[in-house]
């Protein structure tokens, strides 16, 4: 019969430890399925059985040998995580100081312990009867059998789950993707091991971990991220899955998405599919930003950073993610807010120095635009309309930026002449075309006024709100209307008068470009936040 020793050589040979890359480097936790699969009923009587000197030193009393077993292997609370620990620093028969005190495994892998775990150092060491006030390297290599179980929990209280720092947390990055740097965050594919989550909306474990990077702005982007997706839940909307406090860095959990617009555009277009679909993946879209802006009564609501990078590719569907942004205020609050930082990339901002939700429809407008060059010319003429975009402006202080804007500038009333230029030719093309230029060339009307080459005959209207785009859309695409599932704004509100100054977040002319700054290249981000930074896969190949 096969004593302690014997069984904990076998436990090594295994090789249950399975090697997690996480953003400090490498670490090793069991799961806990393998435990169980190693710690059968037979191993267990074995070890009750075992007459070496050590165990002979520590008898168990009958009835607790009955129960053990059971004990250690029930389902719902169970001590496969303690024994194994135990075992290997050959203290097995400790294990009953555990029972006693009702420390299972699922217990030690609690979430939300705050900076205290449930077996604390100096509890570790006098049950295990090392001296007080040692720190055991033991003590850190005991949480590699307790890993936490993430749960889906709604965030709106601006809560994140705190996992102790020596927890090791349960899922895997995949290194063959580089991660994706913003400028405050980093962003990496990774995949859950299995039973560590209970994430209805990740499939295969695939997960995208979006790590705060600044110390000094981390809590604060975090809050904020986490607020705006509990508030903005729609079917368009890329689920939060959860938020999660660890070792002094907030993570985001998200699903995984196949690409983003912005690689669907380096792409030629499926010939799976009709124009048609895509769209209405657009007014679907639309219908999404509708929801971020309205749904709240009494409220108006702003995403600021809509672009292709930040439209993903997720179950087959355009969604909207990265909420960052995002805010929100009184729909009737008078006078003028502003963002801490500047809205979004300025490629796809609107040409006003005072801007409210119409400057996502005009993001929206542009990215419009590159659909239709998109379906005509596929990805090079994508590439080609964005060069075609690309000119030199001045700023104070005698910097030159290159920019690719689909405006003239703060100071001139017009559109880029590649801009309209497509427009016009895909009102040449027939009768659709010609209304989905018009719908897109409303989209993109500059709403306030500016500098002396403003034409005042021109704003005599406003950009259409997000859903009345969305359905002049579905009309021309002979699909049902979409519609607005909360309740009318007051009459004297933003939405409904439109009279307001459009002043949420002023965007100064000193604020950082997209792209070149001459001799001071500024960061940017080129992909999408939750998808392969290098993705060669074909359209036809993901649906």
């Amino acid at each position: 019969m096969p004593n302690c020793s014997d069984i904990a050589n076998a436990f090594r040979d295994a090789r249950l430890g399975k090697v997690l890359h996480v953003p400090s480097g490498q670490q090793t936790g069991y799961p806990h399925k393998s435990l169980i699969t190693f710690f059968v009923e037979k191993k267990i009587e074995d070890l009750i059985n075992c007459t070496c000197d050590r165990c002979n030193s520590l008898p168990l009393r009958q009835p607790f040998r009955e129960d053990l077993v059971a004990t250690i292997r029930d389902e719902g609370n169970s001590y496969v995580g303690v024994l194994a620990f135990l075992l290997l620093h050959s203290k097995w028969r400790f294990i009953f100081k555990f029972i006693h005190r009702g420390l299972s495994d699922q217990k030690l892998a609690t979430l939300d312990v705050g900076d205290v775990p449930w077996l604390p150092q100096d509890l570790f060491n006098q049950m295990l009867s090392f001296e007080e006030g040692y720190e055991s390297a033991e003590y850190g290599d005991f949480f590699r059998f307790f890993m936490p179980v993430l749960q889906y929990q709604d965030r709106e209280n601006g809560v994140p789950m705190k996992i102790h720092e020596l927890q090791i947390l349960p899922f895997n990055i995949d290194k063959s993707k580089p991660p994706n740097r913003g400028g405050f965050s980093i962003v990496y594919k990774a995949k859950l091991l299995e039973g560590y989550h209970d994430f209805k909306d990740v499939k295969g474990g695939q997960i995208a971990v979006k790590i705060f990077s600044d110390p000094e702005v981390g809590i604060e982007d975090s809050n904020k991220e986490m607020k705006n997706n509990a508030r903005y839940k729609h079917a368009r909307v890329m689920p939060l899955q959860a938020v999660i406090s660890h070792r002094e860095k907030y993570m985001h959990i998200y699903p995984f998405a196949e690409k983003s617009l912005k690689e669907l555009f380096d792409d030629n277009p499926s010939k799976d599919f009709s124009d048609d679909h895509w769209w209405n993946e657009f007014a679907e879209l639309l219908g999404a930003l509708d929801h971020i802006h309205t749904n709240k009564k009494n409220e108006a609501g702003y995403h600021f950073d809509i672009k292709p990078q930040n439209i993903l590719i997720y179950h087959k569907s355009w969604v909207i993610t990265d909420l960052g942004l995002g805010h929100y205020k009184p729909a009737c609050e008078p006078g003028q807010s502003k963002t801490a930082r500047r809205n979004g990339t300025d490629e796809y901002a609107s040409p006003e120095m005072n801007v409210g939700r119409s400057y996502d429809v005009w993001a929206m407008g542009c990215i419009g635009c590159e659909i239709l060059v998109w379906l005509k010319g596929g990805a090079a003429g994508v590439k080609k309309f964005h060069e075609e975009r690309k000119h030199s402006e001045g700023e104070p202080g005698g910097i030159t930026v290159t920019v690719y804007n689909f405006h003239c500038g703060k100071e001139k009333d017009d559109l880029q002449s590649a801009v309209k230029d497509v427009l016009s030719q895909a009102k040449d093309k027939d009768e659709k075309s010609k209304k989905i230029a018009e719908i897109l060339e409303d989209m993109l009307i500059r709403e306030l006024e500016g500098g002396p080459d403003h034409d005042p005959k021109k704003n005599k209207k406003s950009r259409p709100k997000a859903i009345e785009a969305a359905n002049r859309f579905k009309k021309l695409l002979d699909q049902s209307p979409l519609h607005n599932p909360v309740t009318v704004l007051p009459e004297n509100s933003e939405v409904n008068n439109r009279k307001h100054s459009l002043a949420e977040a002023s965007q100064s002319s000193e604020q950082s470009k997209y792209l070149t700054v001459t001799g001071h290249p500024p960061l940017k981000r080129t992909h999408c936040m939750f998808c392969p930074l290098q993705s060669k896969q074909t359209v036809s190949n993901i649906f």
